[in-house]
Formats: C-alpha cells, structure tokens, sequence
C-alpha cells in the first residue's frame, strides 16, 4: 500500500499546480463524454447529465461541449489526447538527446511535425491592413 506524505503549500506553490490537475480532470471528463456519445450510442442527454454532475461548468459550456461531441467533431477529445501524448513523447526523446548532446535531432523533428501539421487557410489580417 503507498502512503503519501502532503505538506502545506504556500498559495503560489498551490494555486499553478491545482489549475493543472483542475484542467487535466476536465480534459478526462471530455474523454468520457466523446466516448460515451461515440462509441457506447449515449443520447445526449445522458452525457449532459454526466457533465452536470462531474464538472462546475456552465449549462451554456455543457451545452457546448455535448454538441460538439455529439455533431460538429466526433472523437475530437480522443484525437486532441493521443495528439497530445505523441507530443510529450516526442518531447521526451528530444530532452535524452539534448543531453546526449545530439540536440540537432530537434530541429529536425519540429520541422517534421510542423510539415504534418493542419494550418490556417486564410491569411492572418496584419495591423497594417484596413480592408474588414
């Protein structure tokens, strides 16, 4: 059995690290409802009534985010995940190799990626533009 020993944080050490976690559990609650809406068939209303229970969100964001899941971007939370865990791999093999001193390595993987990568298709609007 493990035991964890806690310590009194002070407000700064506690407050970054709780927004983390606080994200972390939201993004765990999307996978739930994108995959019950998905994959098991839940109805949206089962998924709402999920949210409402397991999150402090708005019923406006509820409303949102079954929507999203359930029409405009099925597994968008499961793609965003696994999209999201290839990066801290990768991050992870350029750290080792950073410190093994091959760290050329990372250029060329960043290059890699942002060739694969989605991109805007309109062009970004400067300040210096004056047409709406």
């Amino acid at each position: 059995m493990t035991t964890y020993r806690l310590r009194t944080l002070t407000y700064h050490e506690a407050v970054p690290g709780h927004g983390q976690l606080d994200l972390e559990l939201f993004r765990a609650r999307r996978l739930v409802v994108d995959t019950g809406m998905n994959f098991y068939g839940w109805p949206r209303s089962k998924a709402v009534a999920y949210m409402k229970e397991h999150t402090l969100e708005s019923d406006g964001q509820i409303d949102s985010e079954t929507l999203r899941y359930s029409t405009r971007s099925p597994a968008q939370a499961l793609a965003y995940r696994m999209g999201r865990e290839t990066f801290v791999s990768l991050r992870a093999k350029a750290e080792v190799r950073t410190r093994s001193g091959t760290s050329r390595w990372i250029v060329e993987s960043s290059d890699s990626l942002a060739r694969h990568c989605a991109r805007p298709t309109v062009k970004p609007r400067t300040t210096s533009d004056t047409s709406p």
